[in-house]
């Protein structure tokens, strides 16, 4: 790094104004107008001293870290001096630490940096990122990476072929936290990849790692044959579960006389994740006041995530695509009337179960941003619904009927729906909530292509329909 390289430079700023304030010294650039021009003028601080941008080049990353400073050039010329010692003290001591950093060392380090989307600096307090978020790659990095790469190897000792043979042989994990037989799914493994890449690239930045060894790892492993890729819409087995879903998991005693009339309660779960298209996190965050019967439209607008017993609720989607109208089709019209009256029968209870906590000393349960018993689906005490506990009842109802729907695969279903209407890739994008109908075409496109039923019933219809035209020009006495 040379002198000529790293020097003071003027620091300008562009300003609009009247001919009348040009000072000696502006640039004018062009008109802005009668009158009024676009000048360059060289910007100072209160005291009137000049500004002067400090830049040099970082050569680990490529990159020019710059700096403002004010006053003299000569006094600029030593504070470049200075900057520049210390981006070269910065570049040399990652080396240092990258001899000896193992990876249960970086992986503390790096989890701690992830928490943050923007770093606390100064007086602004920083910003996290969502919870949700930061605890499934803190899974990974504890589950996967450090079990499978070993907590004490170096850092800078892994290779890429490490990399591939561990992604390549994971297997699922058991209840006891074993490792089992079955592999794991390349989607899974996809997830694995991605955070692992992350892992690697922030090390390669931040310590100064090279070559990376993650720079080079596959994205996709295999095909994907898991059953929630098969999206032919079979509404029995949708119902199926939902049955099943009602008998194991009761409603509460104080609204046993609230199902439907063929005993429909917790299904109804199953029934509007199906006929909605809604994720499980919009579903749980959905209040009933956005119910527009009138207009019989879903307003989605909020999520709810869960994760490590933390509720985050974000008045936000997933995607800003994701704030959608959704269309209520008739098989919801009652669903959405059981789910409310329950709803309703818990806020009609409430100040007499607060009045009761409050006699206890016991706290109020955890309330939505929008109140207590606000929630279409509303959990036993009127706040969220327990993906837990759906969890566990769901997976009683799949052993009990045989149907191994998740609550995704339901999403699924119900775009495998829009799809066999005859709706267009835009229309389901909307409502299903994609960042755009490219996407919605890479997930589902593969699938809906190979379901042929419908295509098969109506080449069959109009063979036959050939066939007997065929037969009546061979037969014209024939009745």
């Amino acid at each position: 790094m040379t002198r000529e390289q790293a020097t003071p430079r003027p620091y300008y700023e562009y300003l609009t104004a009247t001919l009348g304030d040009v000072q000696d010294g502006d640039i004018v650039s062009d008109a802005a107008g009668p009158d009024v021009v676009k000048i360059k003028r060289r910007r100072t601080d209160h005291t009137g001293a000049p500004g002067w941008r400090l830049r040099v080049t970082d050569p680990r990353t490529g990159k020019q870290p710059e700096v403002s400073f004010y006053g003299s050039e000569a006094e600029a010329m030593r504070a470049l001096t200075t900057f520049e010692g210390q981006a070269s003290a910065a570049t040399v001591a990652p080396t240092v630490r990258l001899k000896t950093i193992t990876l249960k060392e970086w992986a503390t380090e790096w989890l701690l940096a992830r928490k943050w989307k923007h770093a606390p600096q100064g007086a602004f307090a920083g910003e996290l990122r969502p919870h949700s978020t930061w605890a499934k790659e803190r899974s990974i990095i504890e589950a996967y990476l450090l079990p499978g790469l070993k907590p004490d190897t170096k850092l800078r000792a892994v290779t890429l072929q490490d990399l591939r043979k561990w992604i390549g042989g994971l297997t699922l994990l058991d209840q006891d936290g074993e490792r089992g037989p079955d592999p794991l799914a390349p989607s899974s493994k996809t997830t694995v990849t991605n955070v692992t890449k992350g892992f690697f690239a922030d090390a390669a930045r931040e310590l100064g790692l090279t070559p990376n060894p993650a720079a080079e790892l596959p994205t996709i492993w295999g095909t994907d044959t898991s059953s929630r890729r098969v999206l032919i819409p079979n509404l029995g087995n949708v119902e199926k579960l939902a049955c099943a879903m009602d008998a194991l998991w009761p409603l509460p005693k104080w609204a046993r006389d609230l199902y439907g009339p063929e005993g429909q309660g917790r299904g109804d779960l199953v029934r509007l994740l199906a006929f909605s298209g809604k994720r499980w996190e919009e579903m749980v965050a959905f209040p009933a006041d956005h119910v527009h019967r009138a207009q019989k439209l879903l307003d989605i607008r909020y999520t709810a995530t869960e994760s490590g017993g933390k509720r985050q609720f974000v008045d936000n989607a997933k995607t800003p695509a994701g704030i959608r109208p959704i269309a209520i089709v008739p098989q919801l019209h009652d669903v959405i009337d059981r789910l409310d009256a329950i709803r309703l029968r818990g806020l009609e209870l409430e100040p007499a179960r607060a009045a009761r906590r409050a006699a206890r000393g016991r706290p109020d349960p955890v309330a939505p941003p929008t109140g207590l018993w606000s929630l279409l689906v509303s959990g036993e005490r009127g706040g969220f619904q327990s993906y837990g506990a759906w969890r566990k009842k769901l997976e009683l109802a799949q052993a009990a009927s045989g149907v191994d729907l998740t609550a995704h695969d339901l999403r699924h279903v119900a775009a495998s729906i829009l799809f066999a209407a005859g709706m267009d890739w835009i229309t389901i994008q909307r409502q299903m909530g994609h960042a755009s109908a490219r996407e919605t075409e890479r997930i589902y496109v593969h699938v809906f292509r190979d379901d042929r039923s419908m295509v098969a019933q109506k080449l069959g219809a109009k063979i036959t329909e050939l066939q007997k035209g065929a037969a009546e020009a061979a037969n014209p006495n024939a009745w």
